[in-house]
């Protein structure tokens, strides 16, 4: 594939967007082997999604568009379709137009009969910072599957009485390295930085329970440098749901990383 080279290379604070547009399929989008984006409504659906928390530094990045058929169902639908296009703009200036970098084929299942589908490209991104994130970590997947699991749901309990007891303190701690690394790619500053941890328990009620541990699946990003918990049809990370209301729950995106073979797992993103 050749590599469009754009004037938004001398922009001084690029955010780049993956704007996805759907029609009757669910989607979920990686940028270099880590999710950031998903959708499992059904319908047609349009977004515009930052993606710089997934870009680690200057260079060609790796992005995965997964489909697969809705719950219940065998098949994509024959009428699904999926468009793709990367895009930047200038994260602080109003109104400037937005600089298309890739623009991918569509993606069509007429025909097709697909139980699941994966299509991978790559496009170039020229950033201001370099992020450490999980390019030096420990690859998870030669460790023991079972211990993983277990260190991963004592991560589920200890967010949980976090959450329950809005334990301000705590949670930064545990969010230390995610947030450290978010502030870079989004050009955060210190206000910024204050807003974003003082709505860490907004509208959160304190009487909540964990979705059981077996329901969960155990997925690797990251090319297996990245460990996260699934439920079927969610984004990975925590389902905490509400005492009161069952059927009210509330997702912490989690994944989590091992910087090196004596550490515990981490959050990083």
């Amino acid at each position: 594939m050749k590599i469009r080279i754009h004037y938004f290379q001398i922009l001084k604070t690029p955010f780049y967007e993956i704007e996805v547009k759907t029609n009757d399929c669910p989607v979920e989008v990686l940028v270099n082997d880590v999710p950031c984006f998903a959708n499992y409504r059904k319908g047609g659906m349009a977004v515009d999604w930052l993606i710089n928390e997934n870009i680690l530094e200057t260079g060609r990045q790796h992005f995965e568009i997964r489909s697969f058929p809705y719950e219940g169902e065998a098949e994509i639908r024959d009428n699904a379709f999926i468009k793709v296009k990367i895009y930047v703009r200038d994260a602080f200036v109003e109104n400037a137009p937005r600089a298309l970098v890739e623009e991918f084929p569509l993606i069509e299942f007429k025909g097709k009969k697909r139980q699941q589908y994966s299509y991978q490209n790559i496009f170039a991104a020229k950033v201001p910072y370099q992020n450490e994130g999980w390019k030096n970590s420990v690859d998870l997947l030669n460790e023991d599957k079972d211990k993983l699991l277990e260190e991963l749901t004592g991560r589920y309990d200890e967010l949980l009485r976090v959450f329950r007891s809005k334990d301000q303190t705590e949670y930064d701690k545990i969010n230390k390295e995610r947030i450290e690394e978010l502030t870079i790619a989004n050009y955060w500053d210190d206000a910024t930085v204050k807003r974003e941890q003082e709505r860490s328990f907004s509208s959160l009620p304190a009487k909540i329970n964990k979705v059981p541990i077996e329901n969960y699946q155990l997925m690797f990003y990251g090319n297996g440098k990245i460990v996260a918990l699934k439920l079927p049809y969610r984004s990975p990370g925590f389902v905490y749901v509400l005492e009161k209301d069952k059927k009210q729950d509330f997702l912490e995106f989690a994944l989590f990383y091992r910087k090196d073979r004596e550490g515990d797992l981490k959050l990083i993103r």
